[in-house]
C-alpha cells in the first residue's frame, strides 16, 4: 500500500469535516514546481491568532520554499529552503495563498506534510454552528468544554507524530535500500575475488612443460 496515501487518509480521517479546523494535507510537491492553498478569512476570523506548520517528510535534502501571500499579492511570509517551520499569524479579511516552491530542484520530489489551525480550538457551540456562543456556562458546561480542547490538543499532536513517523520510516527504507545495495555489492566482490584466487592458484599446479631424461643404453 502506498504510505503516503495511508497518511492522507488518517490525517483526513481524522477531521470532522473539511471546512473545520485543524485543515491538514499531505501532498506531493513534483521537481521543479509550486503548488500553492487559498484560503478566505471572514471577518470574525480576523480577531484570532492562527498557527501554520509544514514538514518535509521525504525528498532530496528536505528542503522547501514556503510563502504566505495577502490578498493585496504582498508576501507576509516566507522561508526558503526550510525543514520544517510553524508560525503564528494574524488575517485580515480576504483570500490568502499558501504556496510550497520546489524549483530550486531539478530531479526531487517532496512530499510534504502542512496544516493551519486556529490557536484557540473552536468551542462545541462553535463547532455545531451556532450563531450565539453562550458566554456563561454552567459547570457541566466549563468541564465538557475543557474536554474539548484536550482532544482537539491531542489531534494535533497525533497528526504531529503521525507525520514524524513517516518521516522516520522514509529514513529507515532509504537506509535500508542503502544497506541492501552495498551488502550485494560486497557479496559480488567476495564472490569475484575468490573465483580469482582460485584462477591463479590453478596456474601454480597446471605448468604444462614437458621434461625429457635421457636414455641410458642398457646391458645386453
Amino acid at each position: 500500500m502506498n504510505f503516503s496515501l495511508l497518511i492522507l487518509l488518517s490525517l483526513l480521517g481524522a477531521a470532522t469535516a473539511f471546512d473545520k479546523y485543524p485543515k491538514e494535507f499531505v501532498f506531493e510537491l513534483p521537481d521543479n514546481e509550486e503548488f500553492c492553498f487559498y484560503e478566505e478569512f471572514a471577518q470574525d476570523a480576523t480577531k484570532e491568532a492562527f498557527n501554520t506548520v509544514f514538514r518535509v517528510i521525504r525528498g532530496g535534502n528536505n528542503d522547501v520554499d514556503f510563502a504566505i501571500t495577502a490578498p493585496d499579492n504582498q508576501k507576509v511570509y516566507e522561508k526558503q529552503k526550510q525543514h520544517f517551520d510553524e508560525h503564528e499569524h494574524t488575517f485580515r479579511p480576504g483570500t490568502y495563498s499558501f504556496c510550497f516552491g520546489n524549483k530550486f530542484s531539478t530531479i526531487t520530489h517532496k512530499q510534504i506534510y502542512f496544516a493551519l489551525n486556529r490557536k484557540r480550538p473552536e468551542s462545541l457551540a462553535e463547532e455545531a454552528g451556532a450563531t450565539n456562543v453562550p458566554t456563561a456556562m454552567s459547570l457541566l458546561q466549563t468541564k465538557m468544554e475543557a474536554i474539548h480542547e484536550y482532544l482537539v490538543t491531542v489531534e494535533t499532536v497525533q497528526s504531529i507524530y503521525k507525520v514524524r513517523e513517516a518521516e522516520g520510516r522514509e529514513i529507515s527504507e532509504d537506509l535500508n535500500e542503502r544497506v541492501m545495495v552495498f551488502s550485494a555489492i560486497l557479496a559480488m566482490a567476495v564472490v569475484v575475488c575468490g573465483f580469482g584466487q582460485v584462477v591463479v592458484l590453478r596456474t601454480f599446479f597446471s605448468d604444462k612443460k614437458s621434461v625429457s631424461y635421457p636414455r641410458y643404453p642398457t646391458k645386453a
